[in-house]
């Protein structure tokens, strides 16, 4: 296990334990706050099995995540990073969680390399939203997994990247 890998995991074991304490003394109200916390549980631990990227040095933006893959993965990629761009020109590229994220008025998508699939994270409003679209591919509450050996499905991650920012824009207005 890479140094970054093992300090992640020990991360993630240190914040389950605080999670397990505080649920345990019923800090932790509702069942948005408990949903959330699992999440981050799950995406964080989704992070610690990155094999393919250098963690050598942690890239500091999506072209240096992007050139840390072989040359098809970094195509696979770049599609899912240029289809989301089209969506949403305005939004901010970062790194967050280790992989890149566009962000507008907050998260609004991740997505990440793996060594079978392209990980990609719009979040549980997300998958819910496009369940019967996403019903052939693996996975989890707020992640989908796309198999690097199949096209990847840009149409999909149009359609969930357009709702996401709806989710965010609508957001924005409730809070003023």
């Amino acid at each position: 296990m890479y140094a970054t890998q093992q300090h992640l995991r020990n991360q993630c074991d240190a914040a389950q334990l605080q999670f397990q304490s505080q649920y345990i003394d019923k800090q932790i109200q509702t069942s948005d706050q408990l949903n959330g916390l699992e999440e981050i549980f799950h995406f964080v631990l989704l992070s610690i099995n990155l094999p393919m990227q250098n963690t050598a040095t942690s890239p500091t933006n999506i072209d240096q995540y992007i050139a840390g893959y072989s040359k098809n993965v970094q195509t696979l990629l770049q599609q899912v990073r240029e289809t989301i761009k089209k969506v949403v020109p305005d939004a901010e590229e970062a790194i967050s969680y280790g992989i890149p994220t566009f962000k507008l008025n907050g998260n609004l998508v991740h997505f990440g390399g793996f060594k079978q699939h392209i990980g990609f994270y719009p979040g549980a409003g997300g998958i819910k939203a496009f369940e019967k679209e996403l019903a052939a591919y693996k996975g989890a509450k707020g992640s989908v997994q796309f198999p690097i050996d199949q096209p990847m499905p840009l149409d999909i991650i149009t359609a969930i990247t357009k709702f996401r920012v709806e989710q965010n824009l609508a957001k924005k207005l409730k809070r003023k």
